[in-house]
């Protein structure tokens, strides 16, 4: 499970990478994958006290947005360890809140059953709507991000 975590990291590290690479280093995708991996063990560890029954849609969305923020905060702080902007941090909150709000919804609309296309179709769907959601709301925040040891001092 950390392996995967850490390959997610990697891969949505690589993806902002790419645009970004004139404006922070290389550690940008090491800073990422190390705040997935945390994030992932903590969703992990939050599993533990869920209960047996299926709770509401609010909540999931209620519980989407909290653990989406809360990764968030904990990617944008570990990014800014390498890249700068005022705020980061909150932006990247807002993002992945963003992200797993819709995730969540999406995941709500998968039927119980058989059915694996449907959950597939359905999840990768949520998942690309997810990841356009965090990108509209950190593309302009983004456009600021100066690697640290390129800052004029």
């Amino acid at each position: 499970m950390v392996a995967t975590a850490t390959l997610e990291g990697v891969i949505i590290g690589v993806g902002q990478w790419i645009p970004l690479r004139d404006r922070v280093g290389h550690l940008w995708v090491v800073q990422t994958a190390m705040g997935i991996t945390l994030g992932w063990l903590c969703g992990m560890a939050a599993t533990f006290f869920e209960g047996s029954s299926n709770p509401p849609l609010e909540v999931i969305l209620l519980l989407g947005a909290v653990f989406g923020g809360v990764l968030g905060i904990l990617v944008g702080g570990l990014q800014m360890r390498v890249a700068a902007t005022p705020r980061w941090w909150l932006w990247s909150g807002l993002g992945w809140s963003a992200c797993f709000v819709l995730r969540a919804i999406a995941s709500d609309l998968i039927p119980y059953g058989p059915d694996s296309f449907s959950s597939v179709a359905i999840g990768s769907l949520g998942a690309l709507v997810g990841g356009l959601a965090l990108g509209a709301v950190t593309a302009g925040p983004a456009r600021t991000l100066r690697a640290r040891d390129r800052i004029a001092t």
